[in-house]
């Protein structure tokens, strides 16, 4: 099985795309954002993004070194970057025309999808390990 990348620059640049992918998302004006008309449909997307975009934050956290065997640590520097980032879209959506932004269930579902991805990280996370000589 092939394993994911394991130089930070590459999360980093992943997340930082993930971060403009937000940004244009949230600029979308309230007619042009079209989700399917099922009961809390954007919960479910709030959810869903900041899952990857937390998985993302992870993995580049952790190959960078430091944390990597300091996972309160590593969960607790994501959960207030990704905190951070859900109320910041909030506030951005609120200048966005037709949308309203500070919906603090949007921001809740943000942060459970944050944390939600930090746990599945620590679950995959040795796909990133270097891979081991299996011929010695």
């Amino acid at each position: 099985m092939p394993r994911p990348p394991r130089h930070p620059l590459f999360w980093l640049v992943s997340f930082l795309l993930w971060m403009l992918t937000l940004w244009v998302l949230s600029s979308r004006t309230g007619d042009e954002t079209q989700l399917p008309p099922i009961p809390m449909a954007d919960k479910v997307a709030h959810f869903g993004f900041f899952l990857g975009g937390s998985g993302l934050l992870c993995a580049f956290l952790y190959c960078l070194g430091p944390l990597r065997s300091r996972w309160k640590l590593l969960f607790l520097v994501v959960m207030v970057v990704m905190g951070s980032i859900g109320w910041l879209d909030e506030i951005h959506q609120s200048y966005t025309p037709g949308r309203f932004g500070k919906d603090p269930y949007d921001w809740l579902a943000d942060v459970t999808g944050g944390l939600a991805g930090c746990l599945i990280f620590r679950r995959m996370h040795t796909l990133l390990h270097p891979r081991e000589n299996k011929n010695g």
